[in-house]
């Protein structure tokens, strides 16, 4: 049985990702709980910055090997989490933000070259193992948070309950580190250390550019649902039971999305979810929907985000040179967490100045540029490495 014969990994996984769930959930509402919102999104700001930059480790991360590298950057990620308690602090806020970006940013390499490792050697189960991550990221999340909302709900949303679940976060982190067997391959081959920019670099730019709008408009309105929810007039239990159905419907529509229906063309599928995902909150924004219509317009949102990420990468592999290809993902990588610590930001501080109607205002029409953009893009760069790519097929 393949849970079986993959249960270290998929043990991590579901440890790890609850424990960065259970943290993610319990901070958005704590600090909100001390109208510290503004430090909330300084703080995820500072963590995805660190997490875009944290490459610069990969010379002295490749020396060591997984079971090293993992049981030095759980800890510094777990510190991270840690510090969350303390929502008024500015500072600590921004360095619990740049401590867990590192960390976390260094651990998802290290998943990475795990999955990898066990695809080169069972070939037969790549599509099993590849799968696994997202899938079990979306589970894991999906409980993680409907516990985590319960728990809140029956203790009255005490400080002390806030701060036991982030503590619970950073020690069921630890917790991996009791897993026996990691494999013994190194982070990184050598031959893969040096980054080089690309040969065409006016089209990466643009890309870069690109990629920075998706990643804002990723990080716009997803990050505060808790808060916007909660201050719509659901308590703990019902937002949490809400945001475990939306992670829930991000499962099923990626196993959706698979279908040959809508993954054929990619590009068109993912411009028509841009655009209609862009009308709705416009339209909603407009109208200042709330109860029931507000929540029915957010679970639409989970169904847009599990179709922006499938197709925004079976997209990637077929506009990308192949023999450039890991210089334009490091690229991605990069823009798009650079999109997201400032998509952050503007979408606190427009909720907080100007609240939700706006916010979805501003979401809906980034969506419809972004969408556009990355749409055309897309032909251009596919026409124009199109001869690159055959060549490398008939090498």
């Amino acid at each position: 049985m393949k849970i079986k014969k993959y249960k270290n990994l998929l043990a991590f996984l579901c440890l790890f990702y609850f424990s960065m769930a259970i943290s993610k959930y319990a901070q958005v509402l704590w600090f909100e709980k001390e109208d510290a919102l503004v430090n909330f999104s300084l703080s995820y700001s500072a963590m995805a910055i660190a997490g875009a930059f944290s490459f610069m480790l990969s010379r002295w991360v490749s020396q060591m090997t997984i079971k090293k590298a993992m049981r030095i950057f759980i800890p510094i990620y777990a510190i991270g989490l840690i510090l969350r308690i303390f929502p008024t602090s500015t500072l600590i806020a921004v360095i619990s933000g740049a401590i867990a970006g590192v960390g976390a940013a260094t651990v998802l390499l290290i998943v990475r070259t795990w999955i990898y490792e066990l695809t080169d050697k069972n070939e037969e189960d790549k599509a099993f193992i590849v799968s696994s991550r997202y899938t079990v990221m979306q589970i894991a999340a999906t409980i993680s948070t409907l516990i985590a909302g319960q728990i809140l709900f029956f203790s009255d949303e005490t400080p002390y309950t806030y701060i036991g679940l982030l503590i619970l976060g950073a020690v069921m982190l630890m917790t991996t580190l009791l897993i026996k067997k990691f494999p013994e391959g190194h982070v990184l081959k050598k031959d893969k250390l040096i980054m080089f920019l690309p040969e065409n670099k006016r089209i990466a730019i643009v890309l870069y550019l690109v990629v920075i709008i998706l990643g804002i408009s990723v990080s716009l309105v997803e990050p505060l649902l808790p808060v916007i929810i909660s201050d719509n007039g659901f308590n703990a239990s019902l937002t949490s039971i809400i945001i475990s159905v939306y992670g829930l419907l991000k499962v099923v529509s990626s196993f959706l999305f698979q279908k040959t229906f809508f993954s054929a063309k990619p590009q068109i599928t993912f411009l028509l979810i841009e655009l209609i995902l862009g009308g709705i909150f416009i339209g909603s924004g407009i109208l200042d929907v709330n109860g029931m219509l507000l929540i029915s317009i957010i679970l639409m949102l989970s169904i847009g985000c599990a179709g922006f990420f499938i197709f925004k990468e079976m997209m990637e592999y077929e506009m990308l040179p192949k023999k450039e290809l890991h210089i334009y993902l490091g690229l991605l990588q990069s823009s798009f967490l650079i999109g997201d610590s400032i998509g952050s930001p503007l979408g606190t501080t427009i909720y907080v100045q100007l609240g939700f109607s706006s916010l979805f205002i501003v979401f809906g029409c980034i969506s419809f540029i972004a969408g556009i953009l990355y749409f055309s893009l897309f032909y251009y760069m596919r026409s124009k490495f199109k001869d690159r790519r055959q060549s490398v097929q008939q090498e």
